[in-house]
């Protein structure tokens, strides 16, 4: 994100600083913002990785072609937090399973699984998102607020009463009416893509650094998710991004070095390498799911530029 802006700026590849793009997913989906979780908490249970409404940030957001988003297991959030990446107490069903692992802000030592919704589980976990409320840590909470804690119990929310939502049909519905937007501002998207194309160019110059070469990728086309329970409203909030990802490729092949004088050190010559900029169009709307799964669209963030690099 912007963090890397820094590099861009003082770097032949970047853009002038008065120009320097914003970015929406620093932005907008909260970085590292986990709060102190209470011995029972209500909240958002749902699976990281490639998902139907598209990639789920993880708890270090991002958006590029070449994230790793790793596999599918659930995530945790409640009034805007970062994802909390919570184990579950051992079934022998789980994945990544561990011994007497303790994080800093556990009262004891847990025998800990991660689950996704095929994990075969007594709780009726088998959506790929839940409304839940969890017991934290035996019901003592954390100590202290961390990315970590261990669900000892939880009791699935959605259907009853007070939630008679289907998340996972509220989130779907989500889905197309995000898509359906980005059709509709895809002309805008692909004209500030262009712009920042240009500006981009402007920015290299006419000529390339000796032993340069570039590559320009084709725009990929990429969608973000964020998820979290509000408990003063009882609502889901849904930040969904958007970006049109273009690929700039700076490479490095010195010429070979030349052949060493009997006897005499060699000269140590830097090998190939790469300089990648990531740029183009992004955009976000923001979306909430009312207790009975009602869908409303509350905030749209128009077409802007951003850049990321060079990696």
């Amino acid at each position: 994100m912007t963090r890397l802006l820094a590099l861009l700026v003082t770097s032949a590849l970047a853009a002038p600083a008065s120009s320097t793009p914003s970015d929406l997913v620093e932005e907008l989906v909260p970085y590292q913002q986990w709060h102190v979780v209470p011995g029972t908490q209500v909240g958002l249970l749902y699976e990281s990785g490639e998902q139907p409404w598209g990639r789920t940030f993880s708890h270090m957001p991002s958006l590029l072609p070449t994230d790793l988003y790793g596999k599918a297991v659930y995530r945790f959030s409640f009034d805007g937090s970062s994802p909390y990446a919570l184990y579950f107490e051992a079934t022998g069903h789980g994945e990544d399973r561990l011994e007497q692992w303790s994080a800093g802000n556990l009262p004891r030592p847990y025998n800990v699984e991660r689950f996704h919704h095929d994990t075969k589980n007594s709780w009726h976990l088998s959506k790929r998102v839940h409304l839940v409320q969890v017991e934290v840590n035996d019901g003592d909470g954390q100590a202290f607020s961390g990315v970590h804690f261990v669900a000892t119990d939880v009791g699935v929310l959605e259907g009853t009463p007070e939630f008679p939502l289907d998340v996972e049909a509220s989130m779907a519905e989500v889905t197309r009416e995000f898509d359906q937007l980005i059709q509709k501002k895809s002309e805008a998207l692909q004209s500030t893509l262009t712009k920042e194309r240009a500006a981009q160019k402007q920015a290299r110059g006419p000529t390339l650094p000796r032993y340069h070469s570039e590559r320009l990728d084709e725009p990929q086309g990429l969608s973000g998710a964020h998820p979290s329970f509000d408990t003063e409203t009882g609502a889901i909030r849904v930040i969904m991004i958007h970006r049109l990802v273009e690929k700039y490729v700076l490479e490095y092949r010195p010429s070979p070095a030349p052949p060493c004088p009997p006897g005499a050190p060699c000269a140590q010559f830097p090998g190939p390498s790469d300089k990648v900029t990531w740029y183009g169009a992004e955009m976000a709307a923001i979306y909430e799911i009312d207790r009975k799964g009602h869908v409303r669209r509350v905030k749209v963030e128009p077409s802007r530029r951003f850049v990321e690099g060079p990696r």
